[in-house]
């Protein structure tokens, strides 16, 4: 394909510390959250790697990342779209795609790449159409940085008709929430954390010590109904 001539940047903006996944702490604890967390963005740069139109994969984050094998450039708390603006002077093309996509392919950025490349701006919305799990800038053109609620709509009306939007499940899908986890583990994504094989401390149970089990009913009865329809199906 043509279109994988030019060599792309992509910038991956990772949280560290215990505030990851702060929505689901009524459901999983500290460190059931930072393993999930770590598990998406392993998938996530693991799938980056893989798509040869991408020379360069850097970490935005506080402190250097563990994965080995890609750069950083540090998160001086100045917020995303400040801290995106400064990185994006002298970078181009540059991709911009959260660490939270658990169901992400390789083809999946590809086909963000490719429409970017002939629309010059490639938008991932997330499945409800308001945030943005992903953007793709062909050129070094003005554009203002717009992460945060509503950022996919904020994103278009920057653009204008140079921007198109790539629906694939595996860039709309991000996990924020108890039901954002559950559609992804229907589809096959293995959170890495406990429960569903009875190695550590179950899901929606905290793992702190002196900490008393908290029981979701929400993650108890979907682990079940999995449990029931495999047994089913043998």
């Amino acid at each position: 394909m043509g279109w994988t001539a030019r060599q792309w940047t992509a910038i991956v903006p990772m949280k560290q510390g215990q505030a990851r996944k702060s929505r689901l702490a009524p459901h999983l604890s500290p460190a059931q959250r930072i393993r999930l967390n770590e598990q998406m963005t392993a998938h996530v740069l693991d799938q980056l790697a893989r798509v040869s139109a991408i020379s360069r994969i850097v970490a935005l984050s506080p402190a250097p990342p563990a994965q080995a094998g890609i750069g950083w450039a540090r998160d001086q708390g100045r917020g995303i779209n400040v801290e995106l603006a400064a990185l994006r002077q002298g970078v181009s093309p540059l991709l911009v795609i959260h660490g939270d996509l658990p169901l992400l392919q390789a083809a999946d950025v590809e086909a963000l790449l490719a429409a970017a490349e002939t629309h010059d701006l490639a938008i991932a919305p997330d499945r409800h159409g308001l945030g943005t799990n992903a953007l793709a800038l062909g050129d070094d053109r003005a554009f203002r940085f717009a992460f945060g609620e509503g950022s996919a709509r904020a994103h278009q009306a920057d653009a204008g008709r140079a921007a198109v939007s790539v629906t694939r499940l595996g860039l709309s899908h991000d996990v924020d929430t108890v039901e954002d986890l559950q559609i992804a583990m229907t589809h096959g994504f293995d959170p890495g954390v406990a429960g569903l094989d009875g190695d550590t401390v179950r899901l929606g149970r905290s793992s702190e010590v002196g900490q008393p089990p908290r029981e979701t009913q929400v993650l108890k009865d979907f682990v079940i109904d999995l449990i029931l329809e495999n047994c089913l199906l043998k």
